[in-house]
């Protein structure tokens, strides 16, 4: 079996080819992965925005249902605020958050497998 400095030197522009190609490969992967990232950074930031406004919201409904001493009204604002803290909630929060981790690291084992 030829030894890898071998190979290399038999296959002169051959050799030098490939490593470009892997190095093309790496960048891409790379800023596939970043792009990735700044979209799922993206989208948790807004996320966040969003439960801060509808958290806002219900603090806003809650104060004005409570000096009109409307109960029913409290308890609709209640029901509100339990429907963006609920276990299914977080569950399918969760979800994401796995599929996206999933996603990222099937790009890392590609860009591994190009190297192997």
């Amino acid at each position: 079996m030829k030894s890898l400095f071998q190979l290399q030197t038999e296959s002169g522009q051959l050799w030098l080819d490939i490593q470009e190609h892997f190095a093309a490969k790496d960048a891409e992967h790379a800023t596939a992965l970043a792009a990735k990232d700044a979209a799922l950074t993206a989208a948790v930031e807004a996320e966040g925005k969003a439960v801060h406004a509808r958290l806002d919201a219900l603090v806003q409904a809650g104060q004005e249902a409570h000096a009109a001493g409307d109960l029913d009204a409290i308890g609709a604002v209640l029901d509100a605020a339990y429907s963006y803290t609920s276990g299914a909630r977080f569950a399918r929060l969760e979800n994401e958050l796995v599929a996206a981790q999933a996603a990222v690291t099937a790009a890392v084992d590609k860009l591994a497998a190009l190297h192997g």
